[in-house]
């Protein structure tokens, strides 16, 4: 059989059918064929393979062949017998045998196996070579192996063949859909070096990955020099780089690029027009839309509801009603029946002029039946505070069968939202008698309403009966409805309901999950408040200084020191750690958990992260440091920290130099001591008595300074200094 080239998808009655799904195996050793052996997997079984010989008994043509090995389902078994029908005399492997069998080790991912026939296909110089490499390539893209078909390609390279510019244009659009960016500029090198002249579809291929990989110079580029390489850019390289352009808010550039286009008078396609007017509407420009849509018209070509659609939306949000009235006009001239989305956009337009008029009129004469259209309206009606005209079209939707529970969920949402609660309440028993369940949004409205007049027990009441029904409220009546309860010092309930919004995955703003922890710390409840904590963190609420500052605190209170330093590498997770509030709360901690060491600690990396503490807290730090005799511990920081315009009283240097003193070390007293005249003032008599040595009887008791730094660091504290580093 003589091979033939084939199209996109071939033929059925080219090539018999191939068995797609055999199992993935290799071969062993032939007479022809040098298989390495680690691809000389085990014999398939004899008994089989005598059976598939003995049905080639008589003379051996290509035809039995290619039968047999698309009938074998073993990619094994296939190629043992591919090998043995090569061994028989006066028999030759044709372009078509080596098809079948190659297309069969490919698809089951024996590249190794593959490549051995390819070479002796080449070897062979098999008759119709070139366009079995073609009907290769496109099958093996129809079956998306693309890496088989880039071997294949290798090989087509290295034969003798002048292989056209199409194989290389079906595996650039099969590598493009897949983004792979490093293998379609393989296969433009190797159309380089092979001297093929890329056509306009290449180019277009070539500017598609680029544009897909974020190589929008590179494209464009490409895209002013396709002339220069033989090619006129057509209406397909115009809505490539003009989409890509247009992604990256590049919009300018990108209509610059369609007028142009516009203006040299090409004749674009209907793919075009339908692919790039929807573009000109999402970037909004719909003024060039309507360049296109009239051009699109004089080309000859029909333009369907959906694109009438998207240009009467845009015109809609653009506030040109007129306009889009007149397309409307248009689309019923042409007999076009016009979908839900152009009627809903319209109702839009008219209700935010607002013409609500219009609105019915157009929904009327149209006779639309359609809900969708009405509910906008209704909901025009209810933003406009113009509850009788939104009850007398309710009622006519009702009597109309045009009625969901949406309909209903809208009228009362509106009436909640102005604090209308008897009436919404009169609303709801209506929705049920028409047998609509309230749900979600039935009992947010209810829950926001009671809200909106202070009333949160009722609320309260309708979030319970929510949750009886497995009705989640939305985020908003949730929180207004957990922050009501916490200004009633009602902090049970509002854990109760944070606690439904957590298992809903519905978030509550940072504010008021900080507002919450703070009252339930002040409660005494910080366990409560901690695992509130770590489940809204599991579920995505992400905590701030605040949040931590208040559990600090609380924990503090309880002097739960083990509870603080677990916090604490949760905060240096977060990245909280060096927060100006939090390293304040946290030092004040320590001081009044007597966590000496761990204030040390906190300290010293304040300083270094440019981070110094308030007044106050220095204040606490240093009476706590020196009542444990660590204050020299932190010499080497506040030399740093005096040296940036801190300590700014006299009392604050002489408490330092007295305590450095006092703890023996006297040669960093005197470093203070020095900066603190340079500020203009001298030591009081305590520090002075230290600094002269005659400070015996205040030293009475106290043990001088020679404590050993490496005792102090206890296991805690270790914790604290690990997760620092």
């Amino acid at each position: 059989m003589k091979v033939r080239l084939l199209p996109l998808i071939p033929k059925k009655s080219f090539f018999p059918a191939l068995n797609l799904n055999s199992s993935l195996s290799s071969v062993s050793r032939g007479t022809h064929f040098d298989f390495s052996p680690r691809e000389a997997p085990k014999e398939p079984n004899s008994l089989e393979f005598d059976s598939v010989v003995r049905s080639l008994e008589g003379k051996i043509v290509p035809t039995k062949i290619i039968g047999v090995l698309n009938s074998v389902s073993d990619p094994i078994l296939a190629l043992r017998v591919f090998r043995w029908a090569s061994s028989q005399r006066n028999y030759r492997h044709s372009t078509d045998t080596y098809f079948s069998m190659i297309m069969k080790l490919g698809v089951n991912g024996k590249i190794g196996d593959m490549e051995v026939l390819l070479k002796h296909m080449v070897k062979e110089a098999c008759p119709s070579c070139e366009d079995g490499f073609v009907s290769l390539i496109e099958c093996f893209c129809i079956n998306r192996r693309l890496k088989e078909a880039l071997v294949v390609l290798e090989w087509m390279h290295s034969s003798n063949c002048k292989p056209s510019v199409l194989p290389h244009n079906i595996l650039l659009s099969a590598l493009v859909d897949e983004g792979d960016f490093r293998s379609v500029l393989f296969v433009y090198k190797e159309m380089v070096k092979a001297g093929i002249a890329p056509t306009v579809d290449t180019l277009n291929l070539i500017i598609d990955i680029l544009c897909r990989t974020d190589r929008i110079e590179s494209a464009l580029n490409q895209f002013r020099r396709m002339k220069r390489k033989g090619c006129n850019p057509n209406c397909r390289s115009v809505e490539i780089i003009v989409h890509a352009l247009c992604e990256k808010d590049r919009i300018y550039e990108g209509m610059t690029i369609l007028d142009d286009m516009i203006a040299t008078g090409h004749r674009p396609d209907f793919i075009f027009f339908e692919n790039i007017i929807p573009l000109t509407c999402r970037v909004n420009r719909v003024d060039e839309g309507l360049v296109l849509l009239n051009m699109m018209i004089g080309n000859g070509f029909s333009p369907n509801a959906s694109i009438y659609s998207v240009l009467i939306s845009c015109l809609c949000e653009n506030g040109r009603i007129r306009d889009a009235i007149k397309l409307f006009e248009d689309i019923m001239a042409l007999g076009i029946k016009p979908d839900v989305t152009i009627y809903v956009s319209l109702v839009t337009g008219y209700c935010r002029l607002p013409n609500f008029s219009d609105a019915l009129r157009l929904l009327s004469e149209n006779k639309v039946s359609d809900t969708d259209p009405y509910n906008v309206l209704l909901e025009g009606f209810c933003r406009a505070s113009r509850f009788h005209e939104a009850c007398c079209l309710l009622d006519k939707m009702v009597k109309s069968g045009l009625s969901d529970k949406f309909s209903w969920n809208i009228f009362l949402r509106a009436l909640c939202a102005k604090g209308r609660i008897r009436h919404a309440l009169e609303v709801l028993d209506r929705m049920i008698i028409f047998s609509y369940e309230p749900d979600g949004i039935t009992f947010s409205s209810l829950v926001n309403g009671y809200c909106t007049v202070g009333r949160y027990w009722d609320a309260f009441s309708f979030f319970r009966q929510s949750s009886g029904r497995n009705c989640s409220l939305d985020s908003t009546s949730s929180t207004r409805l957990v922050d009501g309860l916490r200004e009633m010092d009602c902090i049970k309930e509002a854990v109760e309901v944070f606690w439904c919004m957590l298992e809903n995955e519905c978030p509550l703003n940072i504010s008021s999950f900080n507002l919450l922890i703070d009252a339930v710390c002040s409660m005494g409840d910080v366990h409560v408040a901690v695992k509130l904590w770590s489940f809204a963190s599991c579920r995505g609420t992400v905590s701030d200084a605040d949040t931590f500052a208040a559990i600090l605190l609380a924990l503090c209170k309880l002097n739960k020191r083990r509870e603080t330093l677990t916090l604490v590498s949760q905060m240096i997770e977060a990245g909280l750690f060096f927060e100006q509030k939090i390293c304040n709360v946290l030092l004040r901690c320590f001081c009044e958990m007597d966590m000496g060491l761990n204030a040390v600690i906190v300290f010293n990396q304040m300083v270094s992260h440019g981070s110094p503490p308030a007044i106050g807290t220095l204040n606490m730090l240093l009476s706590c440091l020196i009542s444990h005799c660590l204050l020299h511990m932190i010499s080497d920081s506040l030399v740093k920290f005096i040296a940036e315009g801190g300590l700014p009283n006299s009392k604050l240097y002489n408490m330092v130099i007295a305590g450095l003193c006092k703890e023996g070390h006297k040669e960093k007293a005197f470093k203070i001591l020095d900066k603190m005249l340079e500020r203009g003032w001298v030591p009081d008599a305590t520090a002075h008595a230290y600094m002269v040595g005659n400070a015996s009887t205040i030293e009475t008791g106290v043990t001088r300074g020679l404590i050993d730094d490496s005792c102090i660091y206890d296991e805690v504290s270790n914790i604290l200094v690990e997760g620092l580093e």
